[in-house]
């Protein structure tokens, strides 16, 4: 576990790839277990330690609270969108555009409803449908949600190619924080993430 920062308010992580922030569905090891094993002393529940989340294929910094109240007080400052998310990613093809802002609605797909698709006319008329089709499996909320806004600002900063292949190198900003929004929005450009087995 690499800590890149603590004090007695907050746990800095270097969240490496493949590895889960919280716990899953699955039992394993996951980042908040370490953090709350070295640093939890001053909370009961572990969960009070979780400002944000990573997805599991994704590496980067983690912010964990050391009590409750700053974990509250943290979370607010990610909801009110007053921290900078930057990422960096590898894309299949050479994304045409240097910089500009992906603005693709986002709903829940309906045909997979733990991931996210592109909303369009006719995948909310599906969504409809599927309602009533899987009402009895528990996803009947997830789905009946509307689309939502969903932007991300972009600046890619290499083309290149290995083994003959064209990979672009890009600066992702999440403009809103919809689920899945970064891998969505490429792989619905046609310039998937480098190594995202869902989209």
């Amino acid at each position: 576990l690499q800590i890149v920062y603590h004090d007695s308010d907050i746990v800095v992580v270097n969240k490496p790839p493949d590895v889960l922030t919280v716990p899953g569905i699955h039992s394993r090891s996951c980042v908040l277990d370490l953090v709350h094993d070295r640093f939890g002393e001053a909370v009961q529940d572990k969960a009070h330690m979780i400002v944000h989340r990573l997805d599991m294929a994704t590496s980067g910094i983690v912010l964990f609270g050391r009590t409750l109240n700053i974990t509250k007080r943290m979370q607010a400052i990610f909801r009110d969108r007053l921290v900078l998310k930057t990422y960096q990613a590898l894309l299949m093809g050479h994304f045409p555009i240097d910089k500009g802002t992906i603005d693709l609605p986002l709903q829940r797909d309906h045909a997979y409803p733990p991931f996210m698709r592109i909303s369009t006319p006719t995948s909310e008329a599906d969504a409809v449908q599927a309602v009533k089709d899987l009402q009895q499996h528990g996803w009947k909320k997830l789905i009946r949600k509307k689309p939502k806004p969903s932007q991300t600002s972009f600046r890619v900063l290499a083309r290149s190619f290995r083994n003959g292949l064209p990979f672009t190198r890009i600066e992702l900003v999440p403009v809103t924080g919809r689920t899945h929004q970064l891998r969505v929005h490429c792989a619905a450009l046609g310039y998937p993430i480098v190594g995202d087995p869902t989209y």
